[in-house]
């Protein structure tokens, strides 16, 4: 498998609970946040035969859009994917609103079938 194989796809349109401006709130997560460093998938999950993964997380904003914590809302299958998530998230760059900010992220991990 090449690298590109193994990389989970990006996330998807998040729901944003913004406390910024409302243009904020509707920009696509790639105009959001323009610098998105994606997931890898672990290992362990690869050993354990786990083909696919779903993680939802909070991402909490300081007011320049630097991610400055990330909360696990749920995680499918548990204990695999959470962090691969809080490691990349935290490395993420958006747009800061000039004030404290969160947005809700999916994650999607999966291996191509073969």
């Amino acid at each position: 498998a090449t690298s590109a194989e193994t990389q989970p796809r990006s996330p998807t349109s998040p729901e944003t609970r913004a406390s910024g401006s409302a243009r904020s709130q509707d920009q696509p997560l790639v105009q959001r946040c323009p610098e998105q460093i994606k997931p890898s998938f672990p290992e362990r999950a690869r050993e354990d035969d786990i083909v696919e993964g779903r993680v939802s997380a909070r991402l909490f904003l300081d007011a320049t859009g630097r991610v400055t914590e990330v909360e696990i809302l749920s995680a499918e299958p548990p204990g695999y994917f959470e962090r691969e998530v809080r490691r990349a998230a935290l490395r993420w760059r958006c747009q800061g609103s000039g004030q404290a900010d969160s947005l809700k992220v999916p994650f999607r991990f999966e291996l191509p079938r073969h």
